[in-house]
């Protein structure tokens, strides 16, 4: 008789905690992913969200990765947004231990959006110019200085110029145009983050 002894193996786990660097709260949605990696493939051995305190916990079985192993699953462990994004990632942990610890850190500034990102830099190098005042000249400077896209430069000066109260609850005082680390947070502040 052959029985299989699968189903008396204990399950294996990851876990950690996932944080921000610069101290701030997670955002919501945040997916973390354990995959076992291969030579030629990866194979998803399971998922978490994460609890109050940003720690998660993925269980999975040795059928996930046994098929192309010699030893244990080889681990890598990664972060993503609501929308699919990969936001952190750790090194491959060859021949994982039943139980992996791998806590990992996420910038803040990569679940920034693409709006964000740009009044940040641009921000930071304007000195004082208000992005409504900003020349052709100025724009042009910014956009090579800050090696952004010229029409996005143009598109950040028109919607200041169009509609002022848009950037206002983004940058809502004067400390939130010293540096574009101080930008990003007050951005992410503003946007609930």
């Amino acid at each position: 008789m052959n029985t299989s002894m699968t189903s008396d193996i204990p399950s294996q786990r990851v876990s950690g905690t996932v944080t921000t660097r610069s101290g701030d709260a997670l955002p919501a949605g945040l997916i973390v992913r354990a995959d076992d990696i291969d030579m030629k493939t990866e194979s998803l051995l399971g998922e978490s969200g994460l609890d109050q305190s940003g720690r998660y916990e993925i269980r999975y079985r040795p059928e996930a990765y046994a098929a192309a192993e010699a030893g244990t699953a080889d681990v890598v462990v990664r972060v993503y947004d609501a929308a699919g994004n990969k936001v952190a990632e750790s090194d491959v942990h060859f021949n994982a231990p039943a139980d992996l610890h791998v806590d990992l850190e996420v910038d803040v500034k990569v679940l920034m959006t693409e709006w964000e990102r740009y009044i940040g830099q641009i921000d930071s190098v304007r000195q004082g110019v208000p992005l409504s005042e900003l020349t052709d000249k100025n724009v042009d400077f910014l956009s090579k200085e800050l090696e952004l896209p010229l029409d996005r430069v143009r598109m950040v000066r028109t919607a200041a110029q169009n509609a002022p109260g848009l950037l206002a609850p983004v940058f809502p005082s004067a400390d939130c145009t010293n540096t574009s680390e101080q930008a990003g947070r007050c951005a992410m502040r503003a946007a609930g983050r």
